[in-house]
This record gives C-alpha cells, structure tokens and sequence, in this order.
C-alpha cells in the first residue's frame, strides 16, 4: 500500500512512518509533505495517487482542508490531529478515520483495519455475476428519464441524450448536444448514484460528462485534460485527481 504523509513536524511523522510500516512491512510511504504549497506541487507534478493519506489539519502556513478541496482528492484520508473540532469537516472530506495526538497504536492499527475493509469489500462480491444470477441488467439500476418542467408544460428529457451536467451556484443542469440547458432537482452526488458511470464520469468537483458525446480530449496543464462535448462552446476540464481514473475510463476499464 502506497501511504503519503502530510505533517508539518517532522519527529511527529517520523514516528507515524514506522507505525504504519511496523503495522505492514510492505506499506510504503511515498512522501512525507509539511505545508500546503508542498501538497500542491506534489499532487500537480503526478499522474498516479497515493492508495492512503494521513494528515494532519493545521500546518504552519495554514489549514490543510482549503488544499485538499482545490485538489478534488477522493484518496481516503485518516486525519491526525491535537484539536478536537474539525472532526465534522474532517469526515467531508474524504475522511475514514480521526485520530487524536499523541496517537494510540490501538487506535491507529484500528484506523488502518478500516481502510482495509472498505478497499478489500468490493472484491469480495462479483457484482455483474450476481446480477446474472438474478436476470438483472444493469440497465436497470440507473435513471432512465427526467420529468423536466417547462413554461410550456411537462417536458421529458432522456438521460441518454445528456451530453454533460455542471453544477452552477448550487444548482444541476444538464446540457443536451445542443448546449440547451436543463434545470434538475438533485445534486452531483445523486447523478453518480443514479447515472450509469459506464457512459458518465464525474471529471471534477461540479462537472460530469456523457462519453457518447465527448468530441476529443486534450493534454492541459498539471496533468489534466481539456474535454471537448458536443453543444459546449468551451473544454471542461478534468481536475488532477481524477485525469487517471478518467483517462482509464474512456479506454474500457472496469470502474
């Protein structure tokens, strides 16, 4: 397992370092970052993220929590901290565990066991074998149609004909392959849930496209990409935590 560390004192992570090795030999600390420009040089210059990250939440040019959000990082995080009040924003932000310094290796290899048993849960069930089982498709387990309210009436829009949604001053639209907008009454988090992620793909923290309708893509700065969609006058781009997985997504990966 492929570990970063973010800790502004060194002894502090000095000390985490061979807790986590003494806890696995083979878990490896890629980095250890003490401020938040060194988070953000580091997660910019790379393609390939970290499978975990400790971190610490006040560093001495500022709260880690600003950084992470720009980076857009879905990599699960154990927070170590000496105050007990971010916890709430902690647990927003990609979040698993919250430890409490001077850190208890109890609590710490408990922290880990988490980690463990929420990456190895997907191995363990086959879901498309065990929808065969059952005669499903699954087709079936994702949003079909919207009914979408017009000055005119009741309109309905297809999900097979959005070509992208962007999330604008809280509110969803969906675009068609016209540039037409659509007002839908959920949020990003919902779309994942009921959009089928085999054609749709949250490429960043407010935008999710519809690969039947990307036109081409194009190397960008920071290891991102420029995403060009039918009906959009301008490229939406991917954030850097997520050109991998997106990347791996147009080629026909698994997700």
């Amino acid at each position: 397992m492929k570990i970063l560390i973010i800790e502004d004192e060194l002894p502090a992570a000095d000390q985490l370092s061979k807790a986590v090795k003494a806890y696995n030999a083979e878990n490896e600390i890629v980095a250890m970052l003490d401020s938040n420009g060194a988070i953000m040089e580091w997660f910019q210059s790379r393609e390939n993220m970290p499978d975990l990250i400790f971190s610490d939440i006040e560093l001495l040019d500022g709260n880690v929590f600003n950084s992470l959000r720009q980076l857009d990082l879905t990599v699960p995080i154990i927070f170590t901290t000496a105050y007990h009040q971010f916890m709430t924003e902690a647990f927003d932000t990609s979040g698993i565990a919250y430890l409490l310094k001077p850190i208890n290796p109890d609590s710490l290899n408990k922290a880990l066991k988490k980690y463990e048993n929420l990456t190895t849960l997907p191995s363990k069930i086959d879901l498309n074998v065990l929808l065969r089982k059952l005669n499903i498709t699954q087709t079936n387990l994702y949003r079909s149609r919207f009914s979408v309210k017009t000055g005119k009436g009741i309109f309905l829009l297809k999900v097979d004909d959005i070509a992208c949604l962007i999330m604008k001053s809280g509110v969803l639209h969906a675009y068609d392959s016209k540039g037409k907008s659509f007002l839908l009454s959920m949020n990003l988090n919902d779309a994942q849930e009921q959009f089928d992620p085999n054609c749709f793909q949250l490429i960043n923290r407010s935008e999710i496209v519809n690969i039947n309708f990307i036109q081409k893509a194009e190397v960008y700065t920071n290891d991102r990409l420029a995403v060009f969609i039918e009906g959009q006058q301008a490229a939406l781009i991917t954030s850097a935590a997520r050109t991998s997985q997106f990347r791996k997504w147009i080629d026909g990966y698994p997700k």
